[in-house]
């Protein structure tokens, strides 16, 4: 009984994001989204939308999944759900679709049966196909999408270099969290005060500005916040 209530508002917004993605972008929006291409749904920001879709597309398909017509319905869910997390460009949706993707594909395995050696090689040959799928998906992928966004952020130098801004620089706000969390690491600067102080973190670390944001990782973020 908890999750339908959850379930109908992630489709409610996923159904004005798509709306938003395929006719107009301004609607129920404003800048910086629409400018950068990305639908924000109901919630005004195309981040969280993007998160709360992208979970809630393989946790509905296997709630929903008890049957043939559930299952029908849990899949047409799904793929409305996932096109919402796609427009709203947020990078992390890529993480959470190829994870919901695996997590489908263990649990209609393991329903029939399967031994766990048949789950392992879901877990390495699901992947594998995702990253098919990505390859032939990137000369097409549009500005605002979460692939083209991913490409773009990413430095093409070097594997190092791309792994060192993907997992820890992140624009620079990696950075400034780190500052951040060394000069209060207990009790952290504050709720919701970090993304007006990154800015001063980062020209700290670094003698450069950029413009006030988040820390770009959810985890660092909350303890560059709360501290420990």
């Amino acid at each position: 009984h908890w999750a339908g209530p959850l379930v109908v508002s992630a489709l409610a917004t996923a159904a004005v994001a798509i709306y938003q993605g395929a006719r107009d972008l301004s609607w129920l929006s404003a800048e910086p989204w629409v400018g950068m291409g990305r639908a924000v749904g109901m919630m005004g920001d195309a981040n969280p939308m993007g998160i709360a879709t992208g979970l809630w597309a393989p946790l509905v398909w296997t709630l929903l999944g008890t049957g043939p017509a559930g299952t029908f319905a849990g899949s047409v869910f799904a793929g409305v759900l996932w096109t919402a997390a796609w427009l709203s460009g947020a990078r992390m949706t890529l993480i959470l679709i190829a994870a919901g993707a695996v997590g489908l594909a263990a649990v209609w395995v393991k329903a029939r049966g399967a031994s766990w050696r048949a789950l392992s090689s879901i877990a390495i040959v699901t992947p594998a196909l995702a990253a098919a799928i990505v390859i032939v998906a990137v000369p097409r992928a549009g500005p605002g999408t979460p692939l083209a966004r991913l490409l773009e952020a990413t430095p093409k130098t070097s594997a190092r270099e791309a792994a060192y801004e993907l997992f820890w620089r992140r624009d620079g706000y990696g950075l400034a969290a780190v500052e951040a969390i060394k000069e209060h690491p207990v009790t952290g600067v504050g709720v919701g005060r970090f993304a007006a102080a990154s800015t001063r973190y980062y020209q700290r670390s670094t003698g450069l500005a950029i413009p006030p944001d988040n820390a770009q990782n959810f985890w660092r973020h909350t303890l560059a916040e709360q501290g420990v």
